[in-house]
């Protein structure tokens, strides 16, 4: 997904305006793995991978979710 949505122009400009952040929930160290695993999950009250979050800086306010890799449109409805 990172490779062939994100660098699309539509896709590459609106990313623009956000900050990104990562959580790898598929650590090799398996103690590190279980945090992030745990922390997604109190997040976002889901495991899928990928997931993607929007959430407000100020208020910390999620205010998008999408799970899993999807096509230039849908991503772009989601941003």
């Amino acid at each position: 997904m990172e490779e062939k949505i994100f660098h699309r122009p539509a896709v590459a400009g609106l990313l623009e305006q956000f900050v990104e952040a990562r959580l790898h929930s598929d650590h090799p160290d398996a103690s590190k793995k279980d945090a992030n695993v745990a922390w997604q999950l109190k997040l976002t009250g889901n495991y899928a991978n990928p997931l993607y979050v929007t959430v407000n800086p100020v208020t910390g306010v999620k205010l998008a979710i999408q799970e899993g890799a999807s096509r230039d449109a849908t991503f772009v409805a989601f941003l």
